[in-house]
This record gives C-alpha cells, structure tokens and sequence, in this order.
C-alpha cells in the first residue's frame, strides 16, 4: 500500500462514523463539501464528506493516507481549494467555494469528477456552478 493507492475520488459519510465510503447505490440525497487535495506524486485528489468542514476533510484525509493506505511520512499533501457536493436522482451538482481554502479550480476538478461520475453514477450528469 502506498500514496499509488489511494483513490482518486472518494465520497464519505463523515468523520463521526469512521469516514466509511457511501455506497453507489445510496448516493442519491447526497449533500456535502469536498477538497481538492495535491500530493507529493503530482497527483490531485478529491474526497468528500458530509457534515463536514473542509479543514475535517482535509484532516481525514490525512488520517486516511497515512493510515488507511500506509503512505510515508515523507509524502506532503496540501489542499488547492474545496466546495460543496450535492447528488441527486439526475444530477451530481460542484458549486461554491472553501471559507478555509478558497474556490476549487474546475479545470482539476472536472476530469476527476467526470470519471468518478461514470463509474458510480453514469446515467447522472455532471454540473458546475
């Protein structure tokens, strides 16, 4: 295990419960925040939560990396920006800015997102406001 298996889009429940991964099919209502976090390996992340700040989020995920996925202490992670996530039976909908890491680049986000979205949620469309 190790930073290459780390994925790239994840949503989660929240930190309360473990930051267990939403399944699929029980996405639909989905209301939350995501980061976009950079790592060591050039490579973007998202992950989002619901009922979460970003600096939580972001606090996850680093938990999430170095425990979960065992990466090493000489990996550096930083956050580029975050928003708010919500999904419904149609659409998977990024809009809004982080108070704590400003606006979300969409030219990041977008390709992450739109892979995510078609593995998980293929027949939803994917919006930006």
């Amino acid at each position: 295990m190790g930073i290459e298996n780390i994925p790239e889009m994840q949503v989660r429940e929240s930190e309360f419960d473990g930051s267990r991964k939403v399944n699929p099919q029980t996405l639909q209502g989905f209301e939350g925040k995501f980061l976009v976090v950079k790592g060591t390996n050039d490579k973007n992340y998202i992950l989002a939560q619901r009922d979460s700040s970003h600096q939580m989020i972001f606090t996850t995920f680093m938990q999430t990396a170095f425990g979960e996925y065992h990466c090493s202490v000489n990996e550096k992670f930083s956050p580029l920006g975050g928003g708010c996530i919500t999904i419904d039976s149609k659409k998977v909908l990024l809009d809004e800015k982080s108070t704590d890491y400003g606006k979300y680049d969409e030219q990041i986000v977008r390709p992450i997102a739109e892979r995510w979205r078609q593995q998980n949620l293929p027949n939803h469309e994917l919006v930006f406001e």
